[in-house]
């Protein structure tokens, strides 16, 4: 949930910023409409797949220890991010908004 409210607001800071530059130069002819609507739209889906990457990359380690894809124990920054993932599901559920096969 708070992953798809960032990307909009991103999207939409974008779009409002470049509305805001171009609205005195194109008054008329809508190009300022349509270069914020196209910027803001690239925008969000830059940051979606930077977005996504960065959680990939942190859930990695809780997906490989929770689906036994590696024995032993991580080094100490994967211990970390793992002790770190399983926290957030275990609040996410206690508060009940997690999802139940995580658990």
């Amino acid at each position: 949930y708070w992953r798809a409210l960032s990307v909009q607001l991103v999207g939409y800071e974008v779009q409002y910023q470049v509305f805001l530059f171009l609205r005195t130069r194109h008054p008329e002819d809508l190009q300022d409409t349509a270069a914020a609507n196209l910027l803001g739209a690239i925008g969000a889906v830059v940051f979606a797949a930077i977005m996504s990457y960065f959680v990939e990359s942190i859930t990695y380690y809780y997906h490989a220890r929770v689906l036994q894809r590696h024995k032993g124990k991580y080094s100490p920054f994967g211990e970390f991010l793992y002790s770190t993932c399983e926290t957030y599901v275990r609040v996410t559920n206690r508060l009940g908004f997690g999802k139940k096969n995580d658990t």
